[in-house]
């Protein structure tokens, strides 16, 4: 992607290609886990957008001191190929998304809205995803970051609802909850962390890439995990980590040690 910033000194900035679409949320990609954000990656049906990866315009804005607002244009299409003719869209309709945050003291909150509309050999589905978020400081050692959204789709597998005997439409929550605590400052070289997740519907409808496509009916309806971490900075560029996860609905543990490095 490529960013302009302060645009004519309006204070505007402008970023142009491919983002993740919670960006202005919490950072997937600086995460400390290994486990994910999978509030953010939650795809219902055959629908094929979440709040990851996606192709577009977006733009923030400071109205006022302590505010900022992000809003964007996007495909709705995620990374997808593009098609024979080059194209990186199936159809002409956008999805935009806005987000106002504001400081409260020393924490942070703020709310987000996505609205999507896509096509389907005919059939058509429109979706919103909304909800608050939150950073709370716990003293100068420790922070807490918190996310809720909710996603309704009208019809997310792309079916006529007429005589289909069962309602098209579905409704999933989502929620996180991420600490992080330092004992040696937040810019030290040591961070212990603990992240919650989850996600839940009615029936089979949400796809998380976890291998649910795998099997029957390869949906899921919901999803719970939890994990501690530690990551400990060997040099600004290299990054040792530990972590153990258990996720509830599978009744299963995962431990998970390794080296993240950059160049």
């Amino acid at each position: 992607y490529v960013q302009f910033t302060d645009i004519g000194g309006s204070g505007v900035s402008v970023m142009a290609g491919q983002f993740q679409v919670s960006d202005p949320l919490f950072k997937r990609e600086l995460r400390l886990e290994y486990e994910d954000y999978q509030v953010y990656r939650v795809n219902v049906g055959r629908s094929p957008f979440d709040l990851t990866y996606d192709r577009g315009l977006m733009a923030s804005y400071s109205p006022w001191t302590d505010g900022d607002l992000v809003g964007g244009v996007v495909n709705g299409r995620g990374l997808n190929e593009s098609s024979a003719t080059g194209q990186l869209d199936r159809d002409a309709r956008k999805n935009g998304f806005l987000r106002y945050s504001h400081d409260l003291g020393p924490a942070r909150v703020g709310g987000y809205v996505y609205y999507g509309s896509e096509t389907v050999e005919g059939v058509d589905n429109e979706a919103w995803i909304f909800g608050p978020d939150a950073t709370v400081p716990l003293g100068s050692v420790a922070e807490l970051n918190v996310q809720y959204l909710r996603r309704e789709d009208d019809n997310p597998f792309f079916v006529d609802p007429v005589g289909a005997g069962d309602d098209a439409s579905t409704a999933v929550d989502a929620a996180m909850g991420e600490l992080i605590w330092w004992p040696h400052g937040a810019g030290g070289d040591l961070h212990f962390t603990g992240l919650f997740n989850w996600v839940d519907s009615d029936r089979p409808v949400i796809s998380l890439g976890l291998g649910e496509q795998d099997g029957e009916p390869g949906y899921l309806e919901r999803y719970t995990s939890a994990a501690l971490g530690v990551s400990w900075a060997a040099r600004r560029n290299v990054r040792l980590v530990g972590e153990a996860a258990w996720d509830f609905e599978l009744e299963q543990a995962r431990f998970t040690t390794g080296i993240v490095t950059a160049f």
